[in-house]
């Protein structure tokens, strides 16, 4: 888990998580949280995070 959460938030940084500060952190997981809260199932938040990934 704590290798994908590095991937996912290295994406436009080169941070990986234990160079994020608490903030950063907590930030990055309510934003996680809001798109997981926002979906009807798994899928649908696969594609949205793919989507941010992406860009």
């Amino acid at each position: 888990m704590r290798e994908l959460l590095n991937k996912t938030a290295g994406v436009g940084k080169e941070k990986g998580m234990e160079e994020m500060n608490s903030f950063e952190l907590e930030t990055f997981l309510k934003m996680v949280l809001e798109i997981l809260n926002g979906c009807k199932d798994l899928q649908e938040a696969q594609t949205k995070i793919k989507a941010l990934l992406e860009r």
